[in-house]
């Protein structure tokens, strides 16, 4: 027949265990989380650059940009710590490695923002030369309304001594190379007036009635006198563009009766 009688432990060897199974604990767990410094600086550091990047994104340096940097960034978050439950060095390794990469791409996110606002400021003050270049043609032509660029260049020359970030001086870079552009087409439309208005001149010379067409061309200049942006010269150029048209026609079907 079977014996099932327990076995009687002693006492003292029941607390021996005990104690061996505490202490192992302990070093389990004072092993596996490293060096709590070199943690904590691998985490500032990791939070310094998420604030960093937050602020170039905000003052107008561009994500693509800043791309590089953040899936860098991505590739350390998503790096696992090793697993090393009774030693320390490669983990304290692992965080040590971190911090200096972090730090690194710190670095490299303050040298982007640096660089980016002065290409920024650069390109600001360059514009506002152009601007200032195509104001001063069409002054000395004496053509069109031109107080309203002066207005907007001397703006646009407080906005730039004020700007400090990127996105400030890209908002002084749209408005001038918008200007320009108006400026440019002052130019092209009025050159276009000019045209029709010989046009109309020679024939007049030719005896062909051109009364309606005078009175176009006064109106244009009306409208001409009175523009100040891109659509409103592109629009009345248009329209220049098929009164000459029409012009052109009115002469050709007048030739025969003229050399009558």
């Amino acid at each position: 027949m079977r014996d099932t009688r327990s076995v009687h432990i002693p006492r003292w060897v029941t607390q021996a265990m005990l104690v061996l199974l505490v202490l192992g604990l302990i070093v389990l767990t004072s092993a596996c989380g490293g060096n709590a410094q070199v943690r904590q600086q691998a985490n500032q550091d990791k939070t310094q650059l998420d604030q960093l990047t937050q602020h170039a994104l905000a003052i107008g340096v561009p994500a693509t940009l800043l791309s590089p940097i953040l899936k860098q960034e991505q590739h350390l978050s998503s790096a696992g710590a090793p697993f090393s439950p009774f030693n320390d060095q490669p983990l304290n390794d692992y965080y040590s490695n971190q911090a200096n990469q972090y730090a690194k791409l710190v670095g490299q996110t303050q040298q982007l923002i640096t660089t980016t606002t002065d290409q920024y400021q650069l390109q600001a003050q360059n514009d506002m030369q152009v601007f200032q270049q195509a104001l001063s043609r069409r002054s000395s032509q004496h053509i069109g309304n031109i107080q309203p660029f002066s207005n907007s260049y001397n703006n646009y020359q407080l906005m730039l001594s004020s700007a400090k970030y990127p996105k400030d001086f890209a908002v002084v870079s749209r408005y001038a190379q918008t200007e320009i552009n108006a400026l440019g087409l002052m130019g092209s439309t009025y050159s276009k007036l000019t045209t029709f208005q010989k046009t109309i001149n020679q024939m007049k010379q030719a005896r062909i009635d051109v009364t309606a067409m005078q009175a176009q061309y006064q109106n244009d200049m009306q409208e001409f006198n009175s523009a100040t942006k891109s659509s409103e010269f592109n629009k009345l150029g248009t329209l220049i563009d098929a009164q000459y048209q029409q012009a052109v026609v009115t002469s050709i079907e007048a030739l025969p009766y003229v050399s009558a």
